[in-house]
């Protein structure tokens, strides 16, 4: 509102108005007054603004149709921000014209908004939207200012549920904290921080940790020493799984110039030397405000490298099948504008993203707006609504796994050079999906010893996409998943792979979190091979109901088994297949046997040597659960394999 109402009293100042013709010029005053009038503004170029209102006001009382009057104190009203008297200004000028002038009628405008009379507001730029013949520019603008004051008194007159909590003093001070991220656990605050200095300087950027307390607050706040440097720090994001964490850094040695990217990985329980993620993604211009998605393969982030819709926008860029960086690749017109984007947040619900921008339609500075991603494609933008945003700069959101809990900043105290991170309960219309925290534990099958390994986890039934995780030293990872199903498989060199099938049906946080222990058998030596007899259950192998028809959701497993037997090229197996005893047992019988071959020829077929396959049926003979339960029977239709000697 300021910068706009800054803009159009420099065009009131300047403007060559078309007048009607009652409309008189100062060489129709008096002699007295015409000295009057230009003591008058003399003392306007001097900086005397009271005086000469005063001076200006008695002319205009005296001399109703004295146009440059009401002008020099219509742009003194909206200087003061006395909007009412400005309007009586504007409005004068109206009238003494001969149609309506777009300079006056956009003050006009900016008055009644700034009163809250959002009616008149619009109805004093209706007309500017008929005059015929401007230029496309000046045009634009209108329209969008039309645009933006009704979307103004929509939002004003239909305000969302909202009750701002503001963080603790030890998050905030008098300086400024913004950019708020939590780990997963949601028990450990990032933010960045500046400090005053004096009154005219500040401290550079810098990352700040603070711990969740016994008492629900967040507390002891330290600097992330392994981190900071005496160059500016910011802009921070953890990966979903809270093992990679990417921050904003400024005039490092190794970057590209401006703010660079970097990236550093928890490793035994401390974060690596931060590396710069590189020229595909870094620039000599600005690079900042990371945000990285739940696959732990693609990163969103702002910038100001040419090519896009705007001053800054929202780019992505993702690693590829051979762990390059592939192009970056802009979000399009539904998230990027003319003016800035900034600060992107995917959930981890990988459908929804938060984001800043100055460009589409809003209520301040800087606006909260949320954007789906429908089948590929970003919809259209949708402004949080008010009082979320406001006439001030919203800062970064951040939203937990839940959906329900969001953390930003905000200029709310309205003090000058002023932020302060707050929290409040996300309304429901602009959640995302909530996803449920699990954790997987991968242990030696033998000495039960931790293992560093990696999964692989995909939706079932989309094969294309997929995360992959890595265990800490402590063999734990986590994962954050939304309500459905899906393939897991656990690879460590050296072992044997473990599939599993999870089913997430109920939204669970850190506190009770879904674990599931893994046990990974090591590839057997040749000497080992004899006595190696545990089977493997390939728990992701799915056939249709009573057939061995393969279903396409097994591609999956089938493809990973292949390629574990191409990578032990020594190893000889049995295939076995297992049924429930639901129906007659000889029939039971074959039908596991022809699963196990379905199996077997599909190995064969993507060019395993048969040598090295067998297959068997034992159909309801072996079962592993109850056959009393439908849990039980499937968990007994089953197919797995045995490594053979050779």
């Amino acid at each position: 509102m300021i910068r706009l109402l800054t803009i159009l009293t420099l065009i009131l100042t300047t403007t060559v108005f078309c007048v009607g013709q009652d409309h008189i010029g100062p060489d129709k005053l008096s002699k007295k007054d015409k000295k009057t009038f230009h003591e008058a503004k003399e003392m306007l170029k001097s900086g005397q603004d009271v005086k000469a209102a005063e001076k200006l006001s008695k002319l205009a009382e005296k001399y109703p149709n004295l146009r440059v009057a009401h002008r020099d104190l219509a742009r003194y009203y909206l200087k003061e921000k006395d909007y009412e008297n400005a309007l009586i200004h504007l409005k004068k000028l109206d009238d003494l014209s001969d149609r309506p002038e777009i300079p006056v009628r956009l003050s006009m405008s900016d008055c009644y908004e700034a009163l809250s009379r959002f009616a008149e507001a619009i109805q004093s730029v209706e007309p500017l939207l008929a005059i015929e013949n401007l230029d496309p520019k000046r045009q634009k603008y209108i329209q969008r200012r039309s645009a933006e004051l009704k979307f103004r008194q929509e939002a004003y007159d239909n305000p969302t549920d909202f009750e701002p909590i503001k963080l603790s003093g030890a998050i905030n001070t008098d300086g400024l904290e913004y950019l708020p991220a939590l780990n997963a656990e949601s028990n450990m605050l990032v933010f960045t921080r500046r400090t005053k200095r004096s009154e005219k300087t500040w401290s550079d950027e810098d990352l700040y940790l603070a711990n969740l307390g016994d008492d629900n607050s967040f507390s002891e706040v330290r600097p992330l020493e392994e981190l900071n440097t005496p160059l500016d720090e910011g802009a921070f994001c953890y990966s979903p799984d809270g093992r990679i964490l990417i921050f904003a850094s400024r005039d490092r040695k190794d970057g590209y110039g401006g703010f660079d990217l970097y990236i550093s990985f928890l490793k035994n329980g401390k974060w690596s030397k931060p590396r710069n993620m590189g020229s595909k993604i870094n620039t000599r211009y600005w690079e900042s405000q990371p945000t990285v998605a739940n696959n732990n393969r693609t990163i969103y982030f702002s910038s100001s490298r040419p090519g896009g819709y705007g001053k800054k926008d929202i780019w992505k860029i993702e690693i590829q099948e051979d762990n390059t960086w592939g192009e970056v690749v802009n979000l399009g017109p539904n998230i990027n504008t003319e003016e800035d984007e900034a600060s992107p947040f995917l959930h981890p619900d990988n459908q929804t993203l938060y984001f800043r921008s100055k460009g589409h339609i809003g209520l301040g500075d800087f606006d909260i707006f949320m954007s789906k991603n429908i089948n590929g494609m970003w919809s259209e933008a949708t402004n949080l609504g008010y009082p979320i945003n406001s006439k001030g700069s919203e800062g970064a959101l951040f939203v937990d796994l839940k959906g329900e809990l969001a953390y930003y900043s905000s200029d709310a105290d309205q003090l000058e050079q002023h932020l302060d991170i707050y929290k409040f309960k996300l309304p429901e219309s602009i959640r995302p999906q909530a996803v449920s925290f699990v954790k997987i534990k991968v242990m030696d099958f033998d000495t039960k010893a931790p293992i560093e390994a990696s999964a692989i986890i995909t939706p079932l039934g989309n094969n294309s996409r997929h995360t992959i995780k890595y265990a800490d030293e402590k063999g734990y990872m986590i994962s954050t998943l939304q309500k459905g199903n899906y393939n897991l498989t656990i690879e460590k060199e050296g072992y044997i792979f473990y599939s599993e099938h999870i089913g997430v049906d109920s939204i669970r946080g850190s506190d009770n979190a879904a674990l599931i222990e893994v046990l990974l058998q090591k590839i057997p030596t040749e000497a080992e091979q004899a006595n190696s007899s545990e089977p493997i259950i390939l728990n992701n192998i799915f056939f249709a109901s009573g057939s061995s028809e393969l279903l396409e959701t097994s591609n999956i497993e089938l493809d990973r088994l292949h390629a574990f037997l191409v990578q032990s090229a020594n190893l000889k197996i049995k295939i076995i297949g297992h049924t429930d005893d639901v129906g007659d047992e000889s029939t039971n019988q074959i039908l596991s046997e022809h699963r196990a071959k379905a199996v077997y020829d599909v190995l064969v077929s993507k060019g395993i040597d048969a040598n090295r396959l067998s297959y068997l049926g034992l159909g309801e003979s072996t079962p592993i659960a109850t056959n009393d339960t439908e849990e039980g029977r499937r968990s007994n239709r089953r197919t797995e394999f045995v490594v053979l000697p050779n």
